[in-house]
């Protein structure tokens, strides 16, 4: 007899422990949800209309409304219409599954948000994604704090546009995750693309996208990250019923990003890159742009980031100007004492007709304790070397591709006649058809394969 009463104790207090337990997760999430929300209003140009969280014992709600300014809509969609920018509303309501086990997944909460439209919006988008739910964020919260946001927007095929155009989307997914206090971000995003078949006989075509980030605050409360991210597109290409079957197609477009720091100078490197560019009768393949900034002082570059996304509220309205240098004039100074360094690793592309490279170094030459004031200044403390080399043919094309036979031919003789000018002064290395210079600026001199540079007068 013994054990079934054991059993029927332990049971007994299992049904009163999970209850218990799920109120305690409940305070705990109502918390963090609390928190952030109090994040929130610092973000660039939000601001949190009202707030409000409802707690029950194994599930909650939480009402919010974030206004967004005209001014980061114009920003995002500059297409839209601006005749009487006002703020956008979103309403949000987040329903809370919590407890031990919620929703019978592994984790403190589940979060499913809803986004709240009023009647003509929804009729708008009722056009679009019929019965489907054009938007679906579901959260998952962890008991250390933390989690993960999964959010997803169903392909669809409508007629959009003032000429009704046949657009299938393939939708989109995006995967995030954070820690508790978000010093550490990462985010996955893939869209299969869309296709349009415009009225006028055209097609966009838009590939695979996708994006990917692995970043790490790099100073406690800044905008200022560390790590990797990138981003693709297979292919994004407009053909056309017209003379040119293809006017414009891009290949394997890809970027890639690489931020890191040493004490406190950081390092921030970019790579762009596509398989192949066709845009009217240029064709290019093998494209390559990448460059960095190095010996940034991080303390000072996260103060500039915080006052371009902070501003000043005692900023004037009217000088827009004045107030977007503002931050710059203070902190830009301080950056150069440490003589910060700007690469051009390669600039290359190649061609039907040839290849083309460029690679250039700039920096300062001495700037500790110089407080810059003007760019004549700055112009004078620069230094920097660069290397350049391409096919003649393939120049000559780029300049003289899309005109008439007439102006091609006019064009491509006052090309011949300049480099041969350039060619005679020393300034242009010729190999074959190659063509190559190196240039020095220092001290406000720009020498050219050794040269003072000055500007021919015929």
């Amino acid at each position: 007899m013994k054990n079934p009463t054991r059993l029927i104790a332990l049971a007994a207090a299992l049904v009163v422990a999970y209850p218990v337990a799920a109120w305690f997760t409940g305070t705990r999430i109502e918390a963090q949800m609390n928190e952030w929300s109090r994040q929130a209003e610092p973000l660039p140009g939000l601001k949190l209309v009202q707030h409000q969280f409802k707690r029950g014992l194994f599930s909650s709600e939480e009402d919010m409304t974030i206004e967004i300014p005209p001014q980061l809509i114009a920003s995002f969609l500059p297409f839209l219409p601006q005749a009487e920018p006002k703020p956008l509303p979103l309403h949000i309501v987040n329903h809370i599954t919590h407890g031990p086990v919620p929703g019978f997944r592994v984790g403190s909460a589940t979060v499913d948000s809803e986004l709240l439209l009023d009647d003509a919006t929804k009729a708008a988008l009722a056009k679009i994604f019929g019965t489907q739910a054009p938007l679906s964020i579901r959260t998952k919260l962890n008991y250390l704090g933390g989690g993960s946001v999964l959010l997803s927007s169903p392909a669809f095929k409508a007629k959009l546009g003032e000429d009704q155009s046949d657009v299938e989307w393939k939708g989109v997914k995006i995967d995030m995750g954070f820690n508790s206090g978000y010093q550490k971000l990462r985010m996955n995003f893939e869209a299969p693309g869309l296709v349009a078949n415009i009225r006028d006989g055209s097609v966009l075509t838009v590939g695979r996208m996708a994006m990917a980030a692995d970043m790490q605050q790099a100073y406690p409360k800044s905008f200022l990250y560390l790590g990797t991210s990138s981003a693709s597109i297979d292919q994004l290409g407009m053909t056309s019923s017209g003379k040119l079957d293809k006017p414009f197609e891009l290949q394997k477009m890809v970027m890639e990003s690489n931020v890191t720091s040493k004490g406190d100078l950081m390092d921030m490197a970019i790579k762009l890159g596509a398989g192949k560019l066709v845009a009217g009768k240029l064709e290019f393949s093998d494209l390559h742009y990448d460059y960095a900034i190095r010996r940034l002082h991080g303390p000072t570059l996260a103060k500039l980031v915080d006052a371009v996304y902070h501003p000043s509220k005692e900023q004037d309205v009217a000088d827009a100007l004045e107030n977007a240098l503002r931050p710059w004039k203070e902190f830009g100074p301080v950056l150069l004492q440490y003589k910060p360094e700007y690469s051009i690793d390669r600039i290359s592309a190649s061609s039907p007709q040839g290849d083309a490279r460029i690679a250039a170094k700039a920096t300062l030459d001495d700037t500790a304790g110089v407080n810059v004031q003007s760019i004549a200044q700055l112009l004078s403390m620069l230094q920097g070397t660069a290397e350049l080399k391409v096919a003649e043919p393939m120049l000559t094309n780029m300049l003289a591709s899309n005109a008439d036979p007439q102006t091609q031919t006019m064009m491509q003789d006052i090309m011949k006649k300049q480099i041969a000018m350039f060619e005679q002064r020393g300034y242009v290395t010729r190999d074959g058809t190659s063509l190559s210079a190196n240039f020095e600026w220092k001290k406000g001199q720009m020498n050219i394969n050794g040269k003072p540079f000055s500007a021919p007068t015929r």
